[in-house]
């Protein structure tokens, strides 16, 4: 390749290449105009989405609005209301600070703003992938209407990387979802298509977790739980032990009303819960920190998801006491969780999906573990029922584990797991060949077909089975 001398991009190539830093798909649309909303003091909030936010995505608030003058600098590089100085990015208060994204969102599809204040006249702002906007009056109400159309249509490149409406739909949900929740005092609505698909109006914490995942919540396992005194101030709607699922999905962290990914407080979390739950079990756990603006980074992240904290471990540490004295609290005081019944855990399977080999709860309340094993310590000793292999098996424990010893060891064995190792351990080492569903047919030159013919042990020896057909067409 031959040398080439350095040179400066034209804008519009610029532009684009820097919007692929900001706008990657249709959520990250929703994203920024949703923060753009939030931020401008609105009371309401509605996204209309349609063919997954690929062919048009539209946001309308009712917030203070922009002046003409606001309009014809809001598309500009580096324009923005939210910050003026180095030193306000260490005492952030907006959701939205990188100054970026009307600017990307001009570059890389058709924008149109329609805008106005209280005191003043609206106007509509249009700017059809990275031309010069035109400014025009219009509009009858104050706040704002972003819309953005054909996304990335000027950029095949980036076009082609989209996914199905259907998949952008549900990421422009779940970003949906993240901005919402922790603005209870803003109702927030969401179109796709011309159909309402969720309405969250203003509510308590609690009930706005309730109502943006209905189907997945059972309000009389979740909890509501402010902790307003120590280090750290935080808000968790959770659940109790007797409501979990096997993954970490519905363990989700807002830090000063944004959501983030922090490993670290999520972790908080779960060890909370880890002395009540079984292993493989989850909360669901909703939790919303309060922190001081200058301990809290989260100019790390194009997206703003990371945050880098000012003592995390007195935080992590907060959080997992609080959460754990909860779990731990009297059965007399109020607000108690609820505990693990065979009830709720029979309607843990049915709403989570999972189909069980019997309904019985997968661990007994702490306190029903407590009678038990203070029962077996005042009973007299068993004679051991069964030797195998130098293991004594004593019997089933709360109908769901084995109990044996060996020498000085007693084991404690899931039943249910164990059954499963050794399914696995039998299919692992059978040498019996399962055959496709569908047979695999193909035509091959002659000498290639003497080979196969010639070498079938060989391919046997590794489970493929060939098998020679007439041709009969």
């Amino acid at each position: 390749m031959e040398r080439r001398p350095v040179s400066l991009l034209p804008p519009l190539v610029a532009q684009r290449i820097a919007a692929g830093e900001v706008i990657e798909r249709p959520h990250s649309v929703v994203r920024e105009l949703m923060d753009n909303a939030v931020d401008s003091g609105a009371s309401s909030v509605d996204v209309y989405l349609e063919s997954g936010g690929i062919d048009s995505i539209r946001v309308i608030d009712n917030g203070y609005g922009m002046t003409r003058d606001d309009l014809a600098l809001c598309c500009a590089s580096h324009a923005t209301s939210k910050i003026t100085s180095l030193e306000d990015l260490d005492r952030l208060e907006t959701l939205g600070f990188r100054v970026e994204a009307l600017s990307s969102m001009a570059a890389c599809a058709d924008l149109t703003i329609t805008s106005g204040t209280r005191e003043g006249s609206s106007h509509i702002l249009k700017v059809k992938s990275g031309e010069e906007p035109v400014i025009t009056p219009g509009g009858s109400s104050h706040g704002s209407t972003v819309e953005v159309r054909r996304l990335f249509h000027e950029i095949p490149g980036r076009k082609k990387f989209l996914k199905s409406p259907r998949a952008e739909g549900a990421s422009c949900r779940k970003v949906f979802l993240d901005k919402s929740l922790p603005f209870t005092n803003i109702s927030f609505r969401l179109f796709a298509d011309g159909n309402l698909k969720l309405f969250l109006p203003k509510s308590s914490l609690k009930q706005r977790v309730l109502q943006a995942y209905s189907q997945v919540l059972n309000e009389s396992f979740i909890y509501d739980l402010p902790c307003q005194s120590g280090p750290v101030q935080f808000h968790a709607v959770l659940s109790s032990p007797a409501f979990y699922r096997t993954d970490r999905s519905y363990i989700q962290v807002f830090v000063n009303k944004r959501r983030v990914s922090e490993y670290s407080l999520v972790q908080a979390v779960t060890h909370a819960y880890s002395g009540v739950l079984p292993g493989g079990a989850f909360p669901y756990c909703f939790l919303f920190l309060e922190l001081p603006a200058d301990t809290v980074d989260f100019n790390i992240h194009p997206a703003k998801q990371e945050v880098r904290l000012r003592g995390q471990r007195e935080v992590h540490h907060h959080i997992t006491t609080t959460l754990r004295d909860w779990l731990n609290a009297p059965p007399e005081q109020e607000g108690r969780p609820a505990e693990i019944t065979q009830e709720s855990n029979e309607l843990f399977a049915r709403e989570s999906g999972l189909r069980r080999q019997s309904s019985r709860p997968r661990t007994p309340p702490p306190r029903q573990w407590y009678q038990s094993l203070q029962t077996m310590q005042e009973a007299p000793p068993a004679e051991p029922r069964e030797e195998q292999d130098d293991f004594y098996y004593f019997g089933q424990v709360f109908n769901l584990f084995l109990l044996a010893q060996r020498e000085d060891s007693l084991y404690l064995i899931d039943q249910h797991a164990a059954h499963e190792r050794i399914i696995y351990e039998q299919l692992k080492s059978s040498e019996a060949l399962q055959p496709l569903l569908i047979p695999l047919s193909m035509t091959v030159e002659e000498e290639i077909h003497r080979f196969l013919s010639s070498h079938g042990d060989l391919y046997r020896d590794i489970g493929i089975m060939v098998e020679h057909q007439q041709d009969t067409t």
